[in-house]
């Protein structure tokens, strides 16, 4: 519902009965944080992690909050470490293979992006991601096909990729 004010305060009662719930913790983390509260939702997050550091929940969000404020090689630990407790999150996957194109390492963001499409076969994400995969290694065949799946799954994506599409093809 978006009432993340709410929600702070519901979160902050909860604390107060038990400052050591992970989840009241991860949950005031996602409130702060999307309601422009970027560091109290870190912090928060952190807190959640440190409570409990087998919560994959926890690991992701505090992962993504990072990535959103630059720090990819923290962000980057947090991915992994959801996906150790969580080998089959599609989200963990995709976001960390995103950071692995960023630095580099395209190896292990093709096997990431392709376990994110088996798992989750109607996330145009995987999908898309691939294709970019593919074409920044100018395996060009294999981009366009994977963007052809991303635009089958989710038609929104025809403009951006139909003309990257057509570009292709003509080389």
């Amino acid at each position: 519902m978006k009432k993340y004010d709410n929600a702070i305060e519901v979160c902050k009662i909860g604390v107060a009965l038990n400052s050591l719930h992970d989840r009241i913790q991860n949950n005031m983390g996602y409130a702060y944080f999307f309601s422009g509260k970027k560091a109290e939702g870190i912090k928060c997050a952190e807190i959640a992690v440190g409570l409990n550091p087998k919560n994959e929940v926890a690991h992701f969000n505090l992962a993504t909050y990072l990535d959103d404020a630059g720090d990819l090689k923290k962000a980057y630990e947090h991915y992994l470490a959801a996906l150790q407790l969580k080998p089959d999150y599609p989200d963990a996957l995709l976001n960390a293979g995103v950071i692995e194109v960023q630095t580099g390492d395209l190896a292990k963001a093709e096997l990431h992006f392709t376990k994110a499409k088996q798992l989750n076969p109607k996330d145009a994400r995987a999908f898309q991601n691939l294709g970019i995969l593919y074409d920044m290694k100018k395996e060009y065949k294999k981009a366009i096909d994977e963007y052809k799946k991303a635009i089958a799954i989710d038609a929104s994506l025809e403009r951006e990729l139909g003309m990257r599409i057509g570009e292709l093809s003509k080389m």
